[in-house]
């Protein structure tokens, strides 16, 4: 089934409900069993304003529900949020949340970061949740605004030689503050990338869940089709060529990254969270995009969603006030005690559970994967899934 890795946030399917994990198995009643992801695009795209009904189960739900969604012309900025979060009286922390990797996302990120150190930024949450991806080259320049120096990502084939290494440049670095990384199961592609070059060079600690695991390098290959009857007629093959790998040598596709610090939250709770930052950032700035989704973007700042405890920035924000106000070994030391924590409770809850509570549970046939595996919706080669319209300008 196509599966959604994450909804764009501030999108209509966003504001719908549309959540992280949602299998659509239907699009206007028709079901999506071995659709491919250009024909779902075809059918999810249309005028400014006209509807679509997606059906979706959510994540460990067995329920199927449907998804009414008025599309919209999408027009996403990348960085959003940059603000201080902590400062009187405590060392000012800063944060700032990068939804995706356009053409303008590193240009955006630095300019941010100017603002908020000229307010005495001390230390920084960089939110990467529920990032997809994006543009590889403008997640190299995001590292590279972190670092002075080292690997930042590598590609290698089949014969697990390194194919292609991109590096840090100490030209145009910000200073080396204190920074932690937010990630979840929504974090792809390039939020992956920046993530584990930000951990392996010794710059960055993660907190959150684990990442979601797509680091595959595809080709796209033309092919002439009988040039001789039907010239100038090209097919194209789209191979997977290569894999991406972090600094620390490890594969990303199909394993994810494992945060630092563990701190489990619902795909409901983030949702939670991202709704009321939107609303928040709508009332703040005037919306972009057609008069009818600026008008459905104001009302729906109207109706600000109650304030969702995010224990994930919380505990970013711990780490960080502990290593401003007592050291780098002292913060060192919290994660270590934190890590400590989670392998008792994991070590607990298997003595706990019986043999029938080990036992994975059956899926719902309605969720069974066909034998070619999930499709992905996405964004370039990952999934984010706004439902866009046909007039939608296109970053990459």
């Amino acid at each position: 089934w196509l599966t959604v890795v994450t909804p764009l946030l501030g999108t209509p399917a966003h504001r719908q409900g549309v959540l992280p994990g949602d299998k659509i198995i239907k699009i206007n009643g028709d079901s999506t069993r071995g659709m491919s992801l250009s024909d779902a695009v075809k059918v999810l795209r249309g005028p400014p304003g006209s509807p679509v009904t997606i059906t979706v189960v959510h994540k460990g739900a067995t329920e199927p529900m449907d998804i009414t969604i008025a599309r919209a012309t999408i027009r996403i900025e990348s960085v959003r949020f940059a603000h201080i979060v902590e400062s009187e009286r405590e060392p000012a922390i800063g944060y700032v949340r990068v939804l995706s990797f356009q053409s303008d996302t590193a240009l955006n990120l630095r300019q941010a970061m100017l603002k908020l150190l000229k307010q005495g930024l001390q230390g920084l949450v960089l939110d990467l949740r529920n990032n997809g991806g994006g543009l590889l080259d403008q997640a190299e320049a995001v590292a590279d605004l972190f670092l002075t120096e080292g690997v930042i990502v590598s590609t290698r084939g089949r014969n697990g030689r390194r194919s292609k290494v991109r590096m840090a440049h100490r030209k145009n670095a910000l200073p080396p503050f204190p920074l932690t990384v937010l990630i979840n199961e929504g974090s792809a592609s390039a939020a992956e990338i920046v993530a584990a070059a930000l951990r392996d060079n010794d710059r960055a600690i993660l907190v959150g869940a684990k990442s979601y695991g797509k680091g595959s390098v595809q080709t796209i290959i033309h092919v002439p089709i009988d040039p001789a009857r039907r010239p100038g007629t090209i097919a194209a093959v789209k191979l997977t060529t290569a894999t991406y790998y972090t600094p620390a040598g490890v594969s990303i596709h199909g394993k994810g990254i494992k945060p630092d610090i563990q701190v489990k939250m619902s795909v409901q709770q983030i949702h939670a969270v991202e709704r009321r930052q939107h609303a928040v950032w709508v009332r703040s700035n005037k919306p972009s995009g057609d008069e009818s989704s600026a008008a459905a973007a104001l009302a729906q700042a109207t109706q600000e969603p109650p304030p969702v405890k995010d224990i994930q920035l919380e505990q970013a924000i711990k780490y960080l006030k502990i290593y401003l106000r007592e050291g780098r070994e002292q913060a060192q030391a919290f994660v270590a005690a934190h890590q400590q924590k989670v392998k008792q409770a994991h070590k607990l809850a298997s003595r706990k559970a019986t043999p029938d509570e080990k036992k994975p549970a059956k899926r719902p046939e309605l969720l069974e994967e066909s034998k070619s595996g999930e499709q992905r919706l996405g964004q370039e080669k990952l999934i984010q899934a706004p439902i866009e319209a046909e007039a939608a300008p296109q970053t990459k």
